[in-house]
């Protein structure tokens, strides 16, 4: 196609296209090209249902819907470039499971929910919300798809009776009866599909397109005691599934904020039991008449049928019956017109009244944010810019949409949301970085990335990157954040230090083996010597081996010993005497002998020994009697 698409294989085939896995030539990469079929390539109806597909979807950007790349058409053959999808979608995955937790339910609701929020805010309706339309990826991410009857959101948004669309087992009532659809048509078709997920089978089901139209019409919702499904769901479920729109949730951030508490464990779900159904019941019509009904077209699932014309065209009335019906036509216009003054004049306005303040939205796409806003003031309206969006088609700042849109008539004052365009986020591709080291890339790279580490242990030197998270070849915005997986070396992995304080230098040495063992000295009296005082870093601290403890080791100078002459005077009067000389500090016995009184002329002299600076007191016992005593300062 093109000469850029090489189709690979077909995966997939609807009403009015078949899709095909392909690979483009320029950008390779696996995408999915849906193209219409031969059937309808001349067919100016299927022809616009096609481009508007291509159109509404190209104005989405939301990670829970299908991009899409490329609209393009060779030859007679129309196609649509999208997103690859790898994965299944919800229809097969119920067939394999049955049925959800209600944790996935909740889980899948939601992201459904946020891709329908995208679509309402940006006036897109997708009118074909079902099971088929919806891809689960291999993560359990939720891809919305084939919005190919979507459109915009207007006040003239009504289905006519001869064109309703919509698989019959997930629209909404006013699709079946081919009235008003908007935003909450979907959320009802969810409604539908959360059913299915919780229950394993669908809530309304017949023999043919008409009695399953006319169940979502007429019939109430029910559940079975077998479900057992929460209360909060059922609840949840019921409120998306109210025959009347205005009893269903407003909008999909409502249901969004619902489904938070649900999973917070909280209920919130409030429904109105009261009146479940807009409508009258109307009588399935007899089997001879149900077969004048046309059916549009059958997918290969039998499940995916889908009906027009669900209100048969009238048969041509027998001559003369047109001016009894046209009487009462008549009639019946009178007696509305008749109440609709009634009612005005109750209100206090004149019939009619109510539209001369009405002012049309003029076109102001395109216009900067300054221009509009003196367009708008011009006519009585005002201006809020409600975001910005990534849009080639306008310059920065200018106008790409409005709420509401152009041409809808609103009353004086009413405020006009505008959308403004914004330049698409500059990217940097991704290189391949193993093998280099952070602090390199760093410098590399500077402000254009930022590097988040995650270690791991290896034997290759630390902060050498291992891998990394996006992979070569992934884009990245300017800025954005790439996870490195750094080594870390066995050496490099911290450990903790052990205490070493009180034991010796020898028994400290053993101890920080596996560390590098600094030493310094101190002196402190009151600590034994060669004992280690204190260390670097403490007990229980994280240390890389190898790396150094610092240790101080206790060590002072020891006085030097010294001898002092002690001199004892002996009593006189016996021959010999018995001396025994002791230190009182320690009680040791330095001296004990008898003594020759002659021999030493009454006076006894010994060496007792000392430390410089030391003091000493010695006590002296004569004869088994404490006699006398001296202090030495040595």
């Amino acid at each position: 196609m093109g000469n850029r698409y090489e189709i690979l294989e077909k995966i997939g085939e609807g009403g009015m296209s078949i899709v095909y896995k392909a690979q483009c030539q320029i950008l390779n990469r696996i995408v999915a090209i849906k193209v219409l079929k031969e059937e309808y390539a001349n067919d100016d109806e299927f022809l616009q249902k096609f481009k508007n597909e291509a159109l509404s979807v190209a104005k989405l950007n939301h990670a829970n819907i299908i991009n899409v790349f490329d609209v393009g058409q060779d030859e007679d053959i129309s196609y649509i470039v999208m997103e690859y999808v790898d994965g299944k979608n919800l229809k097969e995955i119920l067939k394999e499971e049955k049925k959800f937790s209600a944790e996935k339910v909740m889980d899948i609701a939601k992201q459904i929910a946020m891709a329908l929020e995208e679509a309402h805010n940006k006036k897109i309706v997708h009118r074909d919300i079902k099971t088929q339309n919806i891809m689960l990826t291999s993560k359990g991410v939720v891809k919305v798809g084939d919005f190919g009857i979507a459109k915009a959101v207007s006040s003239s948004t009504i289905t006519a009776s001869g064109a309703i669309m919509g698989s019959v087992h997930y629209f909404s009532p006013e699709q079946a009866r081919g009235g008003f659809v908007d935003e909450r048509s979907d959320l009802y078709s969810l409604g539908i599909i959360m059913y299915e997920m919780a229950t394993g089978r669908l809530p309304f089901d017949g023999d043919s397109p008409v009695n399953i139209a006319l169940k979502h019409i007429q019939e109430k919702l029910e559940f079975r005691d077998s479900d057992e499904i929460s209360s909060g769901i059922k609840d949840m479920i019921k409120k998306l599934t109210q025959k009347s729109p205005d009893k269903r949730y407003a909008n999909a951030r409502l249901l969004i904020e619902d489904i938070d508490y649900l999973q917070m464990g909280k209920k919130s779900v409030e429904v109105d039991e009261d009146d479940l159904f807009a409508t009258k019941k109307v009588p399935i019509p007899p089997h001879n008449m149900q077969n004048r009904y046309r059916k549009e077209e059958r997918y290969e699932d039998d499940e995916e049928d889908e009906v027009e014309d669900i209100v048969p065209t009238p048969r041509r009335k027998k001559k003369g019956s047109n001016h009894l019906s046209t009487f009462f036509a008549v009639l019946l216009g009178v007696i509305v017109v008749g109440m609709l003054g009634i009612f005005y004049l109750m209100m206090g306005r004149p019939f009619g009244g109510g539209q001369n303040n009405a002012i049309p939205i003029p076109h102001i796409v395109g216009m900067t944010e300054e221009q509009a806003r003196t367009e708008l003031e011009k006519i009585g309206l005002q201006l809020n810019v409600k975001g910005t969006e990534v849009n080639n088609k306008y310059e920065i700042g200018q106008i790409t949409d409005t709420d509401p849109n152009e041409g809808i008539k609103v009353s004086k004052g009413t405020i006009v949301n505008v959308t403004l365009a914004k330049s698409e986020e500059e990217t940097i591709t991704i290189d391949n970085f193993e093998g280099k080291k952070l602090q390199d890339l760093e410098k590399e790279y500077g402000e254009k990335l930022k590097f988040k580490a995650e270690y791991v242990p290896s034997n290759e030197p630390t902060d050498t990157v291992l891998r990394q998270q996006p992979q070569e070849g992934a884009k990245v915005a300017l800025g954005g954040e790439v996870v490195l997986f750094l080594s870390k070396n066995s050496e490099d992995i911290p450990i903790p230090v052990p205490n070493v304080v009180g034991k010796s230098f020898d028994e400290a040495k053993g101890i920080l083996s596996s560390f590098k063992v600094s030493d310094s000295y101190k002196e402190d009296t009151s600590k034994p010597e060669g004992v280690v005082l204190s260390q670097n870093p403490s007990e229980g601290s994280q240390a890389r081996p190898k790396s150094t403890v610092s240790v101080v080791i206790n060590k002072y100078e020891a006085p030097k010993a010294t001898k002092k002459r002690l001199a004892v005077t002996l009593p006189q009067g016996s021959e010999t005497v018995a001396v025994r000389i002791s230190e009182d500090s320690t009680g040791k016995v330095i001296y004990e002998k008898t003594v020759n009184y002659s021999e030493v002329d009454g006076v006894l002299s010994i060496d007792v020994e000392g430390k410089e600076g030391e003091e000493k007191t010695f006590s002296i016992d004569v004869d088994g009697s404490y006699y006398d005593s001296t202090t030495i300062h040595f």
